[in-house]
């Protein structure tokens, strides 16, 4: 195994590696999805940030992407068990690792209803209807900090 592929391995939580080694032909797809969601963040962005609008932004959209590759009910758990982390103690912009992992929850969440009534819509359309609601003053998303 190639030392990338172990640092991506090491990096999931072990529910994630479970989901995985059970259904590899989706945890495909759901990376598939990952790197559509980082790439349309940087895109946007200019970056990936951290408990900031650019993480919501990015869990919205890989979340988004999920429900057309694989079902609204896969998506939720895979994205779920990525969320099955340590909450004890801060992430590295100083906020508390549990408040990340509910921002990431509900983000998703609202990402996979977007996904899911625009299972039509292009990868760059969805990008732009994510990023139109983020942008929103009434925006169902969340962040932390700017």
């Amino acid at each position: 195994m190639n030392p990338r592929t172990v640092d991506i391995w090491n990096a999931l939580t072990e529910s994630e590696k479970k989901l995985c080694i059970r259904d590899p032909f989706d945890t495909l797809k759901v990376n598939t999805a990952k790197t559509i969601a980082t790439s349309k963040t940087e895109a946007k962005f200019g970056f990936t940030g951290l408990g900031d609008r650019s993480d919501a932004f990015r869990h919205g959209d890989w979340n988004a992407e999920m429900p057309v590759l694989i079902g609204k009910e896969k998506a939720e758990l895979f994205a779920t068990v990525h969320e099955d982390k340590d909450v004890i103690g801060n992430e590295s912009d100083g906020y508390p690792k549990a408040a990340h992992r509910d921002m990431d929850l509900h983000n998703n969440e609202v990402g996979r209803c977007i996904g899911a009534d625009n299972k039509q819509a292009s990868e760059d359309d969805i990008a732009d209807i994510i990023y139109n609601e983020i942008t929103s003053s009434s925006t169902q998303f969340i962040w932390l900090h700017e």
